[in-house]
């Protein structure tokens, strides 16, 4: 072992201490406020962390972990690390969301290359070479990993892809502004996802392409190291939230059975009737006033349930809630805006008195109720 400082070994290091810091952030933080989306996000830290490992000791002149212990599953990290992503994500958009047994299928890959590498490897430096070279590589076991991999990649990226419309139709249906459960957070980690994923994919090519030239993959690394950075730091910010998001039970992509149940619903309620008290309490109480008022808020309002409250909103008004909401927000903002009495107030500020809490939402539902911006609704009136 020949120790020596070297210009490479500092980007995995970067990571690795970035990953431990906040991985035990985390885990502090989940046990003390019993957030299971804090061990998932720890657990994809960590793993990134160690991932780079292997090459930072090679890089310092350590050799042990490739020349004494030849072939055991130093590089198993990656098989479990989007596993790991497609949980966190499942956590946190649900917090009782619960991990079962079939969830251990996602980390059958990852289980298979530690069990495959660790058989061989006990046996030996000599025979884990000889191995390594006339077994691994000419029957393209090593080949089978990665691809398996690359289609294990693709299947959850398209299961999280579900996941994300799920969700943003779910938090349309029960919330009146998409900025408390706001969906940039997850639209941002799947871009996360995918950059990773195209620079595995790029790595993979390079070392088809000159071999294991380590010197030469070393930006892979500093890429490694960014997201890390940029997902610890993200991730621990995030701010706490309750969801109780499940996919199978969403109203607005209702299953069969579900949209069964909401004509059900609707037979055995009189639709008018229920859509002159919904439009009796938003003229006279104004609900829509308070930002963060939510499906289950207005079904108390009203002396009934969520399900009723939507199928009636959905039918005989032909929208969703957030849509059915700001559009009577954006109506008293029209109004507001021209009284003499607020003149001296921002276009912002009587959004804000109206129910919005933010310029981002204020201006896109505004752009889809009228087709135009506020500023531009403005000078024509």
């Amino acid at each position: 072992m020949d120790f020596k400082l070297n210009f490479f070994a500092l980007f995995p290091f970067l990571t690795l201490l970035q990953s431990v810091v906040f991985a035990t952030l985390l885990l502090i933080r989940g046990k003390r406020e019993e957030r299971k989306a804090d061990f998932w996000l720890a657990a994809v830290l960590f793993l990134l962390g160690m991932r780079g490992v292997p090459y930072m000791l090679g890089w310092l002149g350590i050799n042990t972990l490739w020349e004494d212990y030849t072939f055991l599953p130093w590089d198993c990290w990656d098989y479990a690390i989007m596993p790991c992503c497609y949980m966190f994500l499942k956590s946190l958009l649900n917090e009782n969301w619960q991990f079962k047994r079939q969830d251990l299928w996602y980390f059958l890959l990852f289980a298979l290359f530690i069990v495959y590498h660790t058989a061989v490897g006990v046996q030996g430096k000599d025979f884990a070479t000889w191995w390594w070279r006339n077994i691994d590589g000419k029957y393209y076991i090593f080949q089978f990993f990665n691809v398996a991999d690359l289609l294990l990649q693709v299947y959850l990226f398209w299961k999280m892809l579900q996941l994300y419309q799920s969700y943003r139709a779910w938090a349309l249906t029960y919330y009146s502004d998409n900025e408390q459960i706001s969906f940039k957070w997850f639209r941002n980690f799947l871009i996360i996802y995918i950059i990773n994923f195209v620079l595995q994919i790029a790595m993979s090519l390079l070392i088809l392409a000159i071999g294991y030239n380590y010197e030469a993959m070393w930006w892979g690394y500093l890429a490694t190291t960014c997201l890390t950075y940029y997902l610890s730091i993200f991730g621990y910010a995030q701010r706490v939230q309750s969801i109780r998001f499940e996919k199978e039970e969403t109203l607005a992509t209702p299953s069969l059975e579900k949209r069964e149940e909401q004509q059900q619903v609707l037979k055995e309620i009189d639709i008018d009737v229920w859509k002159a008290k919904v439009l009796s309490t938003f003229e006279q109480d104004k609900p829509f006033l308070n930002p963060e008022l939510k499906l289950s808020d207005l079904a108390s309002a009203l002396k009934t349930n969520i399900n009723i409250l939507s199928a009636v909103i959905n039918t005989a008004f032909a929208k969703n809630f957030n849509d059915f909401v700001n559009d009577y927000r954006i109506e008293e903002f029209k109004k507001q805006i021209q009284l003499s009495d607020n003149q001296h107030l921002t276009m912002l500020a009587v959004a804000f008195d109206c129910g919005f809490n933010s310029k981002t939402t204020f201006n896109r539902a505004f752009k889809k109720a009228t087709d135009k911006s506020p500023k531009e609704w403005l000078e024509k009136i």
